[in-house]
């Protein structure tokens, strides 16, 4: 069981632990045996491919964003318990092995767990069992995800060992995501869950042959009874749908996911503290419209589900960096001009206009600085938002004319 356990918790009413999941390795799938090829026909499933770059990569970027950036102050930071099973593809070096995580708060290193049932399932009953009411719960999975026709709840996240036994796919070899959410309403004691479930959700007819639950749930109902005031739930993909990623980084739905939580998902806090805060329910709003830009529109939509109330879950330290992109019609006058903006630590900003400004409650006031003499024709083309991080990257096109 791979622990990391953040030192120097300060006292308060609650913690976050941190459970992550990823598989980028399934070896039965890589060769499958005759056996199992004649199973993954039956079902719809010789797609499934044996290798996958992105998901240790996703998972290890998340975990460090964790240790390096969540700020919680109800609930710092305690644990992350860790699975990741990953293996070198013959021919590329774009799915290294991932055993060891180094701790960016102690700078430990710690061997890494593979991703398996066994593995796995007695780890998660030991971090349930820990959790209290005023902790979050955070369960991030990465890899493949499979559910059946016409369940627009279903979702199947098969584990390392998936394959082993062909004659019982789907018993020991998969985890039944939508279960373990129904279970952990009353299982898990922590008010606050937070699921982030980075996969496909391939639907498939040959999978509705099977009548039973396509894997085991990680928690079951009836335990502890509890009370759940916020139980979200991110998933990369809506039903019937695929999640994507460049080979050898992290996916789309994670790289939007940090992004989100670093940028896009923050407001300014309504009081006088002048605070940038991530709700959750701001979350999903700012990981559509992030996903939908990182692939070029490959990846539309995400999807989301929620028992939900209002809350805080994280702060950021600083006021967020905003991407802009300014440009000039005419066109021709770009190489010739500056701009410059007020409030902004630079002189002057060099074309092409592409930067990051501090977000602020303030507008930003653009100036230009032009050899041939030109002027922003429009009053209004002066001012620049940059209070709303949702509407990042900010475009501004700038209409000039002579003096």
């Amino acid at each position: 069981m791979t622990t990391i356990l953040i030192p120097d918790v300060k006292p308060n009413p609650g913690k976050t632990y941190v459970f992550i999941i990823a598989i980028g390795y399934y070896p039965h799938l890589i060769d499958p045996s005759p056996k199992l090829q004649s199973k993954l026909s039956e079902f719809d499933l010789t797609t499934l491919e044996g290798y996958l770059s992105c998901p240790p990569i996703s998972a290890i970027q998340f975990a460090e964003w964790m240790e390096s950036k969540y700020q919680n102050l109800k609930a710092p930071l305690a644990s992350i318990d860790m699975f990741i099973s990953s293996g070198e593809q013959k021919g590329t070096t774009i799915s290294p092995k991932t055993e060891n995580y180094i701790s960016l708060k102690t700078g430990n290193s710690h061997p890494v767990d593979r991703a398996t049932w066994s593995n796995i399932s007695q780890a998660f009953d030991q971090w349930l069992n820990q959790l209290k009411m005023d902790d979050v719960a955070i369960v991030y999975f990465c890899g493949h995800g499979l559910g059946r026709l016409g369940r627009t709840r279903e979702q199947t996240l098969p584990l390392e060992n998936f394959g082993k036994k062909p004659n019982m796919l789907f018993t020991d070899d998969a985890i039944d995501i939508e279960n373990t959410f129904i279970g952990m309403t009353t299982a898990c004691k922590a008010k606050t869950q937070c699921y982030l479930i980075d996969s496909c959700r391939q639907e498939t007819e040959g999978l509705s042959k099977i009548s039973g639950n396509l894997g085991l749930p990680l928690a079951r109902g009836g335990r502890i009874t509890s009370s759940v005031g916020n139980q979200w739930i991110f998933r990369a993909s809506p039903t019937g749908a695929t999640a994507y990623g460049k080979p050898g980084e992290a996916s789309y739905f994670t790289q939007a996911l940090i992004q989100s939580l670093d940028i896009f998902a923050s407001q300014l806090s309504s009081d006088s503290n002048e605070k940038w805060l991530v709700e959750l329910s701001e979350i999903n709003r700012a990981l559509k419209k992030t996903v939908k830009r990182l692939s070029h529109g490959k990846q539309k939509r995400t999807d989301y589900q929620d028992i939900s109330e209002t809350y805080i879950f994280h702060e950021l330290r600083e006021p967020p960096l905003l991407p802009i992109n300014v440009s000039i019609h005419p066109s021709s006058v770009t190489e010739q001009a500056q701009i410059k903006l007020n409030n902004s630590h630079q002189n002057y900003y060099l074309p092409p206009w592409n930067f990051n400004v501090q977000a602020s409650r303030q507008y930003y006031k653009i100036n230009i600085n032009s050899p041939s003499d030109y002027v922003i024709d429009s009053p209004q083309d002066h001012n620049l938002d940059a209070s709303d991080p949702m509407k990042a990257p900010i475009t501004c096109q700038l209409t000039v004319k002579r003096r």
